[in-house]
């Protein structure tokens, strides 16, 4: 279990170990919000960017699962996972380095690797599974079910509909 979920539940539950102990819980709490403003703040600044550049963009994974937990930062990830399309991933490689300061980091059939800082390390995926066999079918598949916000280019998964919304 990780010490910053940890020092939450010893908190809510008013039994926070005094001391050396309680002070390092304490620092891990803190890091762990720490990383999470800091990569929450680089996924606003992506949409913004991504927006104005007219790219298409799906947050996965920790980015869209950390709202279901009592409190999202609570949700730590090493990375921020986005998904684009196939035609878009060289312009959107540009703009995370040239308008966002990343750097690349290096990559695959899968994703890109960037890093900005020690908190903000950002997947952009070209599809989901390496196989060649299925990357395709499967990566037509996801953009076939989400659903674009009204203001931006941030798509999200589409409820159970299965008709795409873009």
């Amino acid at each position: 279990m990780k010490a910053y979920i940890v020092s939450v539940a010893l908190e809510r539950a008013g039994r926070m170990p005094q001391g050396e102990l309680g002070e390092k819980l304490k620092q891990q709490e803190n890091l762990a919000l720490y990383r999470y403003m800091n990569q929450d703040y680089a996924l606003q600044e992506i949409g913004e960017v991504f927006t104005g550049k007219q790219i298409p963009f799906l947050p996965l994974k920790g980015s869209v699962l950390r709202e279901e937990y009592p409190e999202p930062w609570l949700r730590t990830s090493g990375d921020i996972d986005i998904l684009v399309h196939e035609q878009d991933v060289k312009r959107a490689s540009q703009v995370l380095m040239e308008t966002c300061g990343f750097s690349r980091e290096g990559g695959d059939k899968k994703d890109i690797s960037f890093m900005r800082d020690e908190c903000v390390h950002v997947k952009l995926h070209r599809n989901l599974i390496r196989t060649d066999l299925i990357q395709a079918l499967q990566t037509r598949e996801i953009w076939a079910h989400v659903a674009k916000s009204e203001s931006d280019y941030r798509y999200e998964m589409a409820g159970g509909t299965g008709q795409s919304q873009n």
